[in-house]
């Protein structure tokens, strides 16, 4: 009898246990026992442990550990099992710690949306290493390094089967536009020049004929003076769309045959939404943004049309 395999996947919330039950799953066929560990970002680790197994139940163990014990210094984690075949985490510039917490053979990375993307458009990475990503093509000039595509049709599988676990709010009509709230780090959230930015734009969808559909980040609220001004305008014909279910995704496979297209300033739903569900996006310019957010603009942008381009 063949000793089986063991593959530990890092993830840092709803989006990349996703991506990392379809690579479970896929390599379940190669003799592999799967481990998950999530770190957690203002995100209930139950909610994210049942999450995880919706995605997969074949998971050898899942386990929860606080950002701040992730990121800040050494990881503060001390997995019962001594030794992996293979470790596939996020982020290139975390190898040494991810090699210091977890004795590997093999270290490789997968995408959790376009923080990872700009980690290795930087080259933070070493040669060899194998990256899956839904956006490959991104990385043809990143010599030494293996880009690899996840299966987008795997991961709209999933998404309809967690789909069934969730109560999702229906839209009505077929004129919408969704606008995607932008998640971003607590010190990103007080930016005016991406407030008015919002603004400008619900105004201008406004008068081309389109409803505006808000959908709020699922771990981070709209600001609440946004919100305010935006409610308590009659100009304005919105609909602020508060779910409660793991990833805005599922809103969005559910209503696609409702929605004409999505905008927003930088959100890896902006970049998914051709590739996984047929649906046009574009990117709102925001002038003000920090480095941190002009740097994942960027890597957006070479894929999303500008807002500029949309006609009624």
């Amino acid at each position: 009898m063949s000793v089986r395999k063991k593959r530990l996947f890092i993830s840092t919330g709803f989006y990349s246990t996703l991506l990392a039950a379809v690579l479970a799953e896929r390599a379940s066929s190669d003799n592999y026992d799967n481990y998950l560990l999530i770190t957690l970002d203002r995100q209930s680790p139950e909610q994210n442990m049942l999450w995880a197994w919706r995605l997969y139940d074949a998971w050898a163990a899942v386990d929860t550990i606080d950002h701040t014990k992730y990121y800040v210094g050494d990881i503060q984690f001390q997995h019962p099992i001594g030794y992996f075949d293979e470790v596939c985490s996020p982020f290139p510039v975390m190898r040494g710690a991810v090699a210091k917490a977890f004795n590997a053979a093999k270290y490789s990375f997968y995408e959790e949306g376009l923080t990872s993307y700009q980690h290795f458009l930087d080259r933070q990475y070493c040669d060899g290493d194998f990256f899956y990503s839904l956006h490959p093509y991104l990385f043809t000039e990143c010599s030494g390094l293996l880009s690899l595509p996840l299966p987008a049709a795997k991961v709209r599988d999933k998404l309809v089967l967690a789909q069934q676990c969730y109560k999702i709010p229906n839209l009505s009509g077929d004129n919408n536009v969704i606008m995607v709230a932008t998640g971003g780090f607590p010190d990103e959230l007080q930016n005016i020049a991406m407030r008015n930015e919002y603004l400008t734009c619900i105004k201008r969808l406004n008068s081309q004929g389109f409803r505006v559909c808000i959908l709020q980040h699922t771990r981070v609220g709209i600001e609440q003076e946004l919100l305010n001004e935006i409610k308590h305008n009659p100009r304005y014909d919105i609909e602020l769309i508060t779910l409660n279910a793991p990833l805005s995704d599922l809103f969005i496979l559910k209503n696609r045959e409702r929605i004409k297209f999505l905008v927003g300033i930088c959100s890896t739903l902006l970049i998914n939404s051709s590739l996984l569900y047929n649906l046009n996006a574009f990117s709102m310019k925001a002038n003000f943004l920090n480095e941190r957010q002009s740097a994942l603009a960027a890597i957006q942008n070479y894929v999303v049309e500008p807002f500029e381009n949309i006609t009624s």
